[in-house]
């Protein structure tokens, strides 16, 4: 696909010539869908090398009709005019007739767009019963969004077929961790980005706070700018990692910096009732003139190479081999941080659970959750057939339970913490 300089500039001829096309068909008072789709995927060869044969579907009959186009497992259907609800109505209703026919004959997950070349409608079907309903998944107006966005949704629905790397932590590694090329991008946009706001009083406020607990915890004067880099790469990482996860793969779309600055300040995960992210020193990078900058980089860099896995079957903590990957030993040691190695973690469990799967697990002092993360596997595969799956998570909410102490609340060091550093339990 072509880059997005190089996109951007053919995009800007075709929104000239579907723009004429509109306005002829008002003065001429003609339906011109037809040349409306024609232009459109004249285009999509231009930008991706689409060739016509890949996207044609003469062959496709239901009831004296056929999809306009269907690519991979994307059905499009062009309409006249979609700011008319009758001809959007009349776009669903073909779709849902074409996924029905399809998924009879292949039964893959379709998308579905309705289209007038200038605006794009993106539908899930749902299919219950043999029955077809249209979910509604996004909207893009090549006149209001910016080009990037269609620039990506281009690339996920006409050029890439996503989720198909299945994950393994050494891969991931590879991918993501301190030598490979993502983490180097990713860490040249952090440094950019940095260097142009670190002499403002938001800047050196949060950079001091990140610094006073560095350095409160591990007893050693801590003012490495590289190193809080470092940690704002695996904040962004870890945020975005459990957004995909937690959208199962297909719900994580490329183009939506919307959602994705959501995620970068939990707001995403509060709208779930998950206090799992707060705005924490690491949400910098959405601080007002860089914001633009920072989502579309980290979306270019590093969204798009994690939607590349397929997390369904995932089942190890892939997250600490990047930790361990990217943070040197020494400053781990110093912060008192082991990982214990997956296998270590099923061992000891599995020789406890085995007779009494439904036993409760308690780490007082959980880390990344490696224990916990085994111990849910575990019962989950032990309990399998014995508990109904509403039953299974009830059990594992009140049997699995690990507290990851942040400091203490013992009058003896009390005095010695900033005012807004969380306490917990005393030591």
């Amino acid at each position: 696909m072509k880059s997005i300089p190089e996109f951007i500039e053919e995009f800007r001829k075709y929104l000239k010539d579907i723009e004429g096309l509109h306005r002829k068909g008002r003065i001429e008072q003609r339906r011109l869908e037809s040349a409306k789709m024609k232009t459109f995927f004249s285009f999509i060869e231009k930008v991706i090398g689409l060739k016509p044969e890949e996207y044609s579907y003469d062959a496709f009959i239901v009831k004296s009709s056929k999809p306009d186009a269907v690519t991979g497992n994307v059905i499009v259907e062009f309409e006249d005019d979609l700011s008319l609800a009758s001809e959007v109505k009349e776009a669903e209703a073909q779709l849902a007739r074409y996924v029905n026919a399809l998924y009879s004959t292949d039964p893959r997950r379709y998308w579905a767009i309705a289209s007038d070349g200038i605006r794009f409608i993106l539908y899930k079907p749902l299919i219950r019963d043999r029955e077809v309903t249209l979910e509604k998944v996004d909207e893009i107006d090549i006149l209001r969004d910016d080009p990037r966005k269609f620039y990506w949704f281009i690339y996920e629905y006409f050029f890439e077929e996503r989720f198909h790397v299945e994950l393994k932590p050494e891969g991931f590694v590879l991918r993501f961790g301190y030598e490979s090329r993502v983490f180097r991008d990713a860490m040249g946009l952090l440094r950019s980005l940095w260097s142009r706001i670190s002499d403002t009083e938001f800047a050196k406020t949060i950079f001091s706070e990140w610094s006073k607990y560095y350095t409160y915890v591990t007893g050693k004067e801590y003012k490495d700018v590289e190193l809080f880099l470092r940690h704002t790469y695996l904040a962004l990482l870890a945020k975005i990692l459990a957004y995909i996860y937690l959208e199962e793969g297909v719900g994580a779309r490329l183009g939506d910096i919307e959602t994705l600055e959501k995620v970068i300040t939990g707001e995403y995960f509060r709208n779930l009732g998950l206090e799992i992210f707060e705005r924490d020193y690491f949400s910098w990078v959405v601080a007002g003139e860089i914001k633009s900058d920072f989502l579309w980089g980290t979306h270019n860099i590093l969204l798009k190479e994690l939607l590349s896995f397929d997390y369904s079957a995932l089942d190890t903590d892939v997250f600490k081999e990047i930790y361990q990957n990217i943070i040197e030993h020494d400053e781990r040691a110093a912060l008192g941080e082991y990982y214990t190695p997956d296998f270590v973690a099923e061992l000891m469990l599995r020789e406890l659970l085995t007779n009494n799967p439904e036993a409760k697990v308690l780490d007082p002092a959980c880390g990344s959750g490696t224990f916990l993360f085994i111990a849910i596997k575990l019962k989950k595969e032990l309990l399998k057939g014995k508990l109904s799956k509403h039953e299974l998570l009830n059990h594992i909410l009140n049997s699995v339970v690990g507290n990851r102490y942040k400091s203490c609340s013992c009058r003896g060091c009390e005095s010695q913490l900033p005012d807004s550093y969380e306490r917990s339990a005393p030591c």
